[in-house]
């Protein structure tokens, strides 16, 4: 039997092995590319879908009359039958202010006698001058109650400089006309006064007049402001001028057109806050 020679079959080893070899090292750089891909984060294979879990939900029973009725403001405070039927009352007193709140409980108001200046202070329930008792406050009027029966009591048509006239100033600036016959005039020749005066000095003027604008929140009220207006108008001391006729105030510019549309209208409604508390003035003329 002839037997094939010892040097083919080392060939053919040598073949084989390096098949072998070849195949090894394709497999090792296949799989080495794999993982340097996967680190590389371009493994583009679709991730297995997570099998969603139902959560329990338990029912809830919402009142939806509830939810209707929810606010985020302050509920108004609104006015009742007994107070618009209400006839007028026929005592002489002035309304000067009120604090009106959604609590009747906390209401309040400033009355005073006719002709006696600025009023006191009275709670909802507290009895006033002439017998009567303060049963409700609302922002235009107050409700009273004298002998069973339901009266009203409103903001008054006065003028802004009731009382006392203003004494005259040596200022010809702030001087208000001699031959003003009417209070009504001699508050209309004050607000062109402040008028003109805020278009061309303003920080002088509210200087002049007493008032330190409090960072576009209105005006603080120090002891320069004339006395004759404090006490006709009812400030105080360190009250703040908010609002005008519903404007807020503390910027001149617009604070002089709201000026101007008092002076059209003859009618001003001045919000103040006194401490914690808020008060409504109203004045025409």
């Amino acid at each position: 039997m002839n037997l094939p020679s010892l040097s083919i079959i080392t060939e053919n080893n040598r073949q084989i092995a390096r098949a072998i070899m070849l195949l090894a090292t394709l497999f090792f750089a296949w799989r080495m590319a794999a993982l340097l891909w996967l680190l590389a984060g371009q493994d583009q294979s679709p991730l297995a879908k997570p099998t969603p879990v139902t959560p329990a939900i338990s029912q809830v029973n919402v009142d939806g009359s509830r939810l209707a009725g929810f606010t985020i403001f302050k509920a108004p405070v609104v006015v009742s039958n007994s107070a618009v039927n209400a006839p007028d009352t026929s005592l002489q007193l002035k309304l000067d202010g009120v604090f009106a709140s959604s609590l009747q409980s906390q209401s309040s108001a400033i009355i005073s006698e006719q002709g006696q200046g600025i009023g006191k202070l009275y709670r909802v329930g507290q009895q006033v001058s002439g017998g009567a008792t303060l049963s409700a406050v609302y922002v235009d009027r107050v409700l009273l109650q004298r002998n069973g029966q339901d009266e009203v009591l409103r903001f008054i048509k006065t003028n802004l400089l009731e009382g006392e006239a203003p004494p005259k100033q040596n200022d010809a600036n702030v001087q208000i006309t001699p031959q003003a016959s009417t209070k009504a005039e001699q508050a209309r020749n004050l607000l062109s006064t402040a008028i003109e005066r805020l278009n061309t000095d303003p920080d002088v003027y509210l200087n002049q007049m007493g008032l330190v604008a409090s960072s576009g929140q209105g005006y603080e009220i120090t002891d320069n402001v004339p006395s004759y207006i404090r006490r006709n108008v009812g400030l105080k001391v360190g009250d703040r001028i908010l609002r005008l006729n519903g404007q807020p105030l503390g910027n001149v510019q617009l604070d002089k057109n709201l000026l101007q549309q008092v002076q059209q209208t003859g009618h001003a409604r001045i919000e103040l806050q006194r401490g914690s508390h808020h008060l409504t003035i109203e004045q025409s003329f």
